[in-house]
């Protein structure tokens, strides 16, 4: 079953149109620096709405006039680190749209759009650097020289003779390889969480837009894979007890895995918000504060909430006639 939005036709004053709202959204990203964190979240989105509303070759266009004109105009302000991650995320509007209209599920619509992404970035390194190998290789470099230079400053002002730790060039190159597996972890766990709030805002523009939405669960209502629990299990015992490439895969993994479990812990919290009608700029505060000021804290908290949900069923969605109270409007 597919869901496809109905189309129209694509002129090339609408291209252009498209491709400029959706570079000025690229330069309020830019020009906001790190308060652009908002505005990263929903880059996705315009794509989205080109690709459903101009169809493939329309949406394709789009993408491509986006990011050629990061190519031309953005070479001072835009490093190539971020050029590739903008490019990225306008990539990931575009797949996750093609999904969409595929009707396939919640899961493999975000699952499938971040391998796209992934797939295409590899193949974009082996064209302009000769292999991913390569630009991780680079990346490696960077962090070993930033390293050096943190550990230079620290022995330099005796911190680490006070706290009795030595540093060996093994230690170094132990902390380089886990550093940068965690890096990829963090980042395959960012472009899930972008996927897959992309996905629910893509439900306020098909409303608005009279389009056919997926008949996805609400938000607050969704819930990790019940599978999933034995991949997490995989990815601690792999970690743990295993070596060399096998540790490596687990630990990228279970980050993965992990920033699932968030997001699940996430909808538990915008649950009982909604259950108990705490007005939206004070849902979008509460979280605001969670995700900024207090996530290090609340991170293990709503890891714990997705993860143990599995069991205890913190929102009773296994209770027959939940949907069919006095919530039901604010639910849907």
């Amino acid at each position: 079953m597919t869901t496809a939005p109905p189309g129209m036709k694509v002129s090339g004053r609408d291209l252009v149109s498209g491709i400029l709202t959706t570079s000025v959204m690229i330069a309020g990203v830019v020009f906001l620096g790190k308060y652009s964190m908002p505005l990263k979240l929903a880059l996705p989105l315009p794509m989205i709405y080109y690709r459903a509303a101009f169809g493939r070759p329309g949406g394709a266009m789009v993408l491509a006039g986006c990011i050629l004109t990061m190519l031309l105009f953005g070479g001072n302000s835009i490093s190539g680190d971020n050029m590739v991650y903008y490019s990225g995320l306008l990539f990931l509007g575009f797949l996750t749209q093609e999904c969409l209209e595929r009707g396939f599920s919640l899961e493999k619509t975000v699952v499938f759009s971040l391998a796209g992404v992934v797939v295409a970035w590899v193949l974009v390194m082996m064209v302009i650097q000769g292999g991913s190998q390569g630009y991780v290789e680079a990346k490696n470099q960077e962090m070993i020289q930033d390293l050096n230079t943190l550990l230079n400053n620290l022995q330099e002002s005796g911190a680490l003779e006070k706290s009795g730790t030595e540093i060996t060039q093994e230690n170094r190159e132990q902390t380089i390889r886990l550093l940068v597996l965690v890096s990829i972890g963090f980042t395959l766990s960012w472009g899930l969480f972008v996927a897959w709030f992309n996905v629910w805002i893509a439900r306020f523009l098909y409303a608005r837009q009279g389009w056919t939405y997926p008949d996805y669960d609400p938000p607050i209502l969704w819930k990790a894979p019940e599978p999933l629990v034995w991949v997490a299990i995989a990815c601690f015992g792999g970690a743990t007890f295993f070596q060399g490439g096998i540790k490596d895969i687990s630990l990228v993994f279970g980050i993965v895995v992990l920033a699932i479990y968030v997001m699940n812990g996430v909808a538990i919290v915008a649950f009982y918000m909604d259950k108990f009608h705490i007005p939206w700029p004070q849902r979008v505060l509460i979280l605001g504060m969670v995700f900024i000021a207090g996530f290090p804290i609340m991170l293990p908290v709503l890891t714990g909430l997705g993860l143990f949900d599995l069991w205890a069923d913190f929102r009773k969605l296994q209770k027959k006639g939940f949907t069919e109270d006095n919530n039901e409007g604010d639910l849907n």
